[in-house]
């Protein structure tokens, strides 16, 4: 009968879907426990680690992530440290680390007003007529994996008329 302890160091770190923190690219912060590194998971040098049995040597966040079903759940996309710990009933131990990444190979899902009317307005000042047009105007329920970072929405210009534009602005 033995145990089993996962913690996941993460090197890079969202809020709300936005990158507030890019962590180095080595997880090892100690220039010592590099020159040691051994190869993990495959030749590229992205995945070379040293001594990670060390925790005060590893320089990533780390991040209590859920388990649901014995699986790990809401890791963000991006590179991560994964050190496991196993131990037996008689007291032998073991622990191993290696590095991998989150990809998001799938697109967001846009869903978009496509029966929007707008009216112009001449207030302000405007004689020709002005609307504002937000990306929440024409949003109906766009949605992402991975979460939206953000919802944007701009005004196709023809290209014999971008000259006239400067900036979104009309001249």
């Amino acid at each position: 009968m033995g145990n089993l302890s996962v913690k996941v160091y993460t090197k890079d770190r969202y809020v709300k879907g936005i990158l507030v923190y890019e962590g180095p690219e080595d997880p090892i912060c100690i220039e010592a426990n590099r020159k040691q590194a051994g190869e993990l998971r495959g030749d590229h040098e992205d995945y070379r680690l040293g001594d990670c049995t060390k925790e005060d040597d590893i320089c990533w966040d780390k991040v209590e992530y859920a388990v649901m079903n014995g699986m790990m759940i809401g890791l963000p996309v991006g590179k991560h440290l994964m050190v496991m710990e196993a131990f037996d009933g008689c007291y032998n131990a073991s622990t191993t680390c290696f590095i991998f990444e989150v990809k998001d190979k799938i697109a967001p899902v846009m869903k978009c007003d496509d029966d929007l009317h707008i009216s112009l307005s001449n207030a302000n000042g405007y004689v020709d007529g002005y609307a504002q047009v937000t990306a929440e105007d024409i949003d109906e329920g766009s949605w992402d994996n991975c979460k939206l970072a953000w919802i944007a929405v701009r005004r196709n210009v023809p290209t014999a008329c971008v000259a006239s534009y400067i900036q979104g602005t009309m001249y």
